[in-house]
């Protein structure tokens, strides 16, 4: 080829081309870079890639030959990139074109990164991620997310939401929960938008309880997924049902995105008793409970014309205030023959929360008289009581009743930690060990420094009540299932255990 070039005959680019297409269906790479210093000096100069270039590097890729469709990139100068410019813009075609073809993850990786290291292209792998999950190729999209995550290349939950969508079609809920269980595999937490919009619209609401333990034993929080539970569930007329995952589950929640969804429920249903109880419920547990949230729902209902007399609705929130007025509102009503079980629930959640045993036994044996059901959330909150009063007995009745009711149930850590130190105070060591074991099996535990003290405190049971080895077998446990982490809080049980030797 050089003695051609020194007879004074020049080699166009279709010519060049030709032979490295040859070259390449004979597998002799090692030849090709040398002979793309023969294309037209005015091609070597340009960064950019002609057409016909192009459309030759596209012929080798889907020939199986990537590597060769490359070299045609990486004989061109290196682009230079303004502030405004398209980073992807060279290259974009070359692995976009690997996607297409079905070439492994493997390859379509290593082209990435050479466009990536050389500087062509600094996101090239972002390229050929967007084109597998446009494609919908689920298998490739997620080795190349994965290859980011190993570059320490930033991960977006948007990312995720075409491969959400297209699990959700093949797969259905079972799809949606395998590309979340990878998301957080690759520690990428979904957001409010992709929960909400590419989640939970793709999975079972028949019992919203056990979806939002579905969720948390992925590794999400409460907090991340109750507001939009609450959203669906609200704007679908469900008030009871988010009633009673708003009493079962701690959380916090973004409350200005429930207006709307409050206000379908309530026109949904038309049950003012069920409104005032989820509207104390999310009040109590909202991110900013500085805010009158009821009355900014009352406003946003008159506004909309279809109340307009509130005093119903402010004359039952006034009532279910204190427990005289509860009393009082559960006379009249039973005096009127209308539907007692809110009045009911809410003394019951009153006195649970005073510690009032003998209120609390009234109200759950008249309950069970008339058959009223009492919810998973509400009986917790009674369990709850008699652990924090010292009552043994009465919490192992009640958590048995639990049990029975609600098989599918799951108390939450903290109350799993303070029951097991009730435990332990009285004298009945394996039995808390026994507990936490088995409690720990129905559940993705995950600690934190919030339970801390919790662990802190059954710590100092044990080293009260038990011996040095018990003390340290409850550390080793807790530490173990993820409960806490060692630190130096937790590590003054372990002297106080040995010093008392």
């Amino acid at each position: 080829m050089e003695d051609v070039q020194k007879k004074g005959l020049k080699f166009e680019e279709t010519h060049i081309l030709e032979i490295v297409k040859t070259l390449a269906a004979v597998g002799n790479y090692n030849l090709i870079p040398q002979v793309l210093k023969f294309l037209p000096e005015e091609t070597l100069k340009t960064p950019s890639i002609s057409p016909y270039m192009q459309s030759v590097a596209t012929f080798l890729i889907f020939q199986n030959h990537p590597l060769a469709a490359l070299e045609i990139y990486k004989c061109l100068p290196l682009p230079s990139f303004g502030p405004k410019d398209d980073q992807g813009l060279h290259g974009r075609s070359l692995v976009r074109d690997c996607v297409k073809a079905s070439l492994p993850s493997s390859i379509i990786c290593r082209v990435a990164q050479e466009l990536m290291s050389s500087g062509r292209n600094p996101i090239a792998l972002h390229n050929a991620t967007e084109a597998a999950l446009q494609l919908g190729k689920i298998p490739v999209a997620i080795d190349l997310l994965t290859k980011m995550k190993e570059l320490n290349i930033p991960l977006r939950p948007h990312y995720f939401w075409p491969l959400l969508i297209h699990s959700s079609k093949l797969y259905g809920e079972k799809g949606v929960m395998k590309i979340l269980s990878t998301m957080m595999a690759m520690d990428v937490k979904p957001d409010y938008d992709t929960i909400a919009d590419y989640i939970l619209p793709y999975v079972s609401f028949t019992s919203p309880q056990n979806l939002v333990r579905k969720l948390l034993d992925l590794g999400l929080t409460v907090s991340m997924v109750l507001t939009p539970m609450l959203e669906i569930l609200l704007s679908t007329g469900q008030v009871r049902a988010a009633t009673e995952i708003c009493e079962l589950f701690e959380g916090k929640l973004e409350t200005e995105k429930l207006i709307k969804p409050l206000l379908k429920g309530y026109l949904t249903t038309l049950n003012i008793d069920l409104m005032v109880d989820i509207l104390q419920e999310i009040s109590k547990k909202s991110k900013q409970n500085e805010k009158d949230w009821i009355g900014k729902f009352l406003f946003v209902l008159v506004k909309s014309r279809k109340l307009q007399d509130l005093s119903d609705f402010t004359n039952l929130v006034k009532k279910k205030m204190s427990e005289p007025n509860l009393r009082a509102h559960l006379t009249e009503l039973e005096a009127k023959g209308m539907n007692t079980r809110g009045v009911l629930r809410q003394l019951l959640q009153q006195y649970s929360k005073e510690g009032n045993i003998a209120g609390t036994k009234e109200i759950v044996q008249r309950c069970q008289r008339e058959e009223i059901f009492l919810s998973a959330g509400m009986r917790a909150s009674i369990f709850d009581m008699y652990v924090k009063l010292g009552e043994l007995d009465l919490a192992e009745e009640s958590l048995a009743e639990l049990t029975k009711t609600s098989p599918n149930f799951t108390l939450d850590e903290f109350k799993v930690i303070d029951f097991a130190t009730l435990i332990v105070r009285r004298g009945k060591i394996d039995r808390a060990f026994g507990l936490i074991t088995e409690q720990s099996k129905r559940r993705r535990v995950m600690g934190g420094r919030s339970i801390e003290m919790n662990c802190k405190h059954l710590l100092d049971a044990v080293a009260t009540n038990g011996t040095i080895e018990d003390t340290n077998n409850m550390f080793h446990k807790l530490t173990t299932l993820g409960y806490c982490k060692p630190t130096n809080v937790l590590l003054g049980p372990l002297l106080r255990a040995h010093l008392k030797e």
